[in-house]
């Protein structure tokens, strides 16, 4: 029997206390999934040989499992925590905002696929739940933004032939030091690729603009208009579906009384 599953890429596009999370978690689930380029966040680490690349063309730039950047696109949060209403993508993303020093509005969020990279730090497990995304993520978010940030600041200051130093961060683009020309993320993707993946503080939280005050909810209006899928809407190629029959009272045992002419039905197993 195909169990349903959780929908990879769905999108449903604050801070908490700092974070329990190790260096070595950080480091350990930065590694790129498929049909995107690779960078391992071992320091020091660089830009690998892009992964199979997807039907489109077109190789999407994952310096580490929380983030992707499709060329010319929008950067992308994979949340690998689960929102079920209580805001932990809003918040989560809200971090990697203030690092990349974007409006919340300029990043997609989706949900993360099943994948030992999002692991729950205490759980060991990809699981959501103890009102613990916020603890745990906390430094895990702010490290991988704070990094990626400073990547394509070294790929702007490489497309521009400057020092990283003269390239400012302003309104998520990347502006010249004649204060004309700047570019986005999106399209600082080929000039990102190879680069070493720089180890970096996060921002002084004193210089935060969004994360810790009143936001919009990322996940509302897709849940209003219907738009995630959920486990129960997933359908594979010869799926069936079961339930569990309990007995009526404890200690006492199921009775199929017509086992035989149901397993005759069409479809049964």
């Amino acid at each position: 029997m195909s169990a349903p599953g959780r929908s990879q890429g769905t999108p449903v596009s604050a801070a908490g206390g700092p974070a329990n999370t190790a260096r070595r978690r950080f480091l350990e689930h930065s590694a790129a999934g498929a049909a995107a380029l690779t960078v391992a966040l071992v320091l020091p680490a660089r830009a690998q040989t892009a992964s199979p690349t997807p039907a489109d063309g077109v190789a999407t730039l994952k310096p580490n499992a929380w983030i992707e950047v499709p060329p010319g696109g929008r950067v992308r949060f994979v949340c690998g925590r689960t929102e079920m209403g209580q805001g932990t993508s809003t918040g989560l993303a809200l971090l990697l905002c203030e690092e990349l020093e974007l409006p919340l509005s300029a990043i997609e969020v989706v949900m993360a696929p099943a994948d030992r990279r999002y692991d729950h730090a205490d759980y060991l497990l990809q699981t959501t739940g103890g009102s613990s995304s916020m603890r745990t993520e906390f430094m895990l978010m702010r490290r991988a933004g704070a990094s990626v940030r400073e990547l394509f600041r070294a790929a702007a200051a490489k497309r521009w032939r400057l020092t990283a130093e003269r390239v400012r961060l302003e309104g998520g683009r990347y502006v010249h030091p004649d204060g004309v020309r700047a570019l986005s993320h999106g399209e600082l993707v080929e000039d990102a690729r190879g680069l070493p993946l720089p180890k970096v503080p996060p921002r002084d939280p004193a210089a935060w603009r969004q994360a810790g005050r009143r936001a919009a909810r990322v996940d509302n209006l897709p849940k209003a208009t219907g738009a995630p899928i959920y486990g129960i809407d997933v359908q594979v190629p010869d799926m069936v579906c079961a339930w569990v029959l309990h007995a009526p009272r404890p200690g006492s045992r199921p009775q199929i009384g017509n086992e035989s002419g149901v397993l005759a039905l069409p479809g049964g197993l």
